[in-house]
């Protein structure tokens, strides 16, 4: 965990640290002249009533200064906008952002094992976010919400059985005809890297996109024009910061390959009946080997966390109300 505005804290801390040394150092002064002792008050003090009213009053003044020294400090540390360290916000090795670009049909056996693996194995918590692109639709904006696209890829894994959802199979990839276009694996890229936000929204994070699909797209011999080329989208990636890796249906070409040696992805081939332990195994090997964590300044994080402090400071403050009832009463 990283404080965003520092001097809030320290400045905190020597206000604290005054207060302390204020109290401890600073003589008490007495409003009431010094009260007349009673007759015999060593042997009233040894009272096992009076014994026991001192130490309870000793451990309420005790349990009170903690409880405000908790509240104190939470509050401050709350006041200095803590946020996590960018790569860490998840818990887990993989990518910080992760978007899946299917160009795939969805008929095929290695979709269904691609999207089973997510439907199976969520990317990590709360600090990670995920999305999918088809070929024209965004259907998963980069989200947060695991469990929602969790559902949405068990969906998509099972359209190509029998007893599968036709309507999501219907709602992934619309039929679209072009008169002056075709669509390339490049535009397919290109789409599905303008699914990341801006560098200024979501400031320093571990960009990975993973490409499932033929190597090439369309028909060769198509002279419609495309709107992308592999320089292009090379470029695009890397001013987004995003690893390219891709899950090739069929052998290795260009400029696929291209694109992912130049960002520093990984390439595999399967074929279209690829079954889902094979998929498995090549999804891992990407998950492991994130991009590294782009430099942006030091003590960049993924955004306020105020969470813990706020709670530790609410909880705090409604002990210690329930301390001073109970000594009162």
């Amino acid at each position: 965990m990283v404080l965003s505005w520092w001097p809030v804290a320290v400045i905190g801390l020597l206000g604290l640290a005054a207060v302390v040394a204020a109290a401890w150092l600073l003589p008490l002064e007495r409003q009431h002249p010094e009260p007349v002792l009673l007759a015999n008050t060593r042997r009233l003090t040894r009272l096992p009533e009076y014994i026991r009213v001192a130490r309870v009053r000793s451990l309420a003044v005790i349990i009170a200064l903690a409880l405000l020294v908790l509240v104190f400090g939470a509050a401050v540390l709350a006041a200095a906008r803590p946020a996590q360290p960018t790569g860490a916000g998840s818990g887990s090795d993989g990518p910080d952002d992760l978007m899946l670009c299917v160009a795939a049909p969805l008929t095929q056996r290695v979709t269904g094992a691609f999207f089973g693996f997510f439907a199976e194995h969520p990317t990590g918590d709360g600090g990670q976010r995920i999305g999918l692109t088809s070929p024209n639709r965004r259907v998963i904006p980069l989200t947060r919400d695991h469990q929602f696209a969790a559902a949405r890829f068990g969906e998509l894994a099972t359209t190509g059985d029998p007893a599968g959802d036709a309507s999501a199979a219907a709602g992934f990839a619309p039929a679209v005809t072009y008169t002056d276009y075709a669509a390339t694996v490049d535009d397919q890229l290109a789409l599905c890297l303008t699914g990341f936000p801006s560098a200024d929204e979501s400031g320093p994070r571990r960009r990975s996109l993973i490409y499932l699909g033929p190597p090439t797209l369309g028909d060769p011999a198509d002279d419609r024009p495309a709107l992308f080329t592999d320089q292009q989208v090379t470029e695009l990636a890397a001013d987004a910061g995003v690893q390219v890796n891709a899950i090739a249906i069929g052998g290795r070409e260009d400029p696929l390959g291209g694109v992912v040696d130049a960002t520093g992805g990984q390439y595999f081939s399967v074929p279209p009946d690829a079954d889902a332990a094979t998929v498995a195994a090549h999804l891992d090997a990407i998950l492991a080997a994130p991009p590294a964590v782009p430099h942006r300044g030091a003590g960049a994080g993924t955004g306020d966390h105020p969470v813990t402090p706020l709670i530790a400071a609410v909880l705090g403050a409604m002990l210690l109300a329930l301390a001073l009832v109970g000594v009162r009463r």
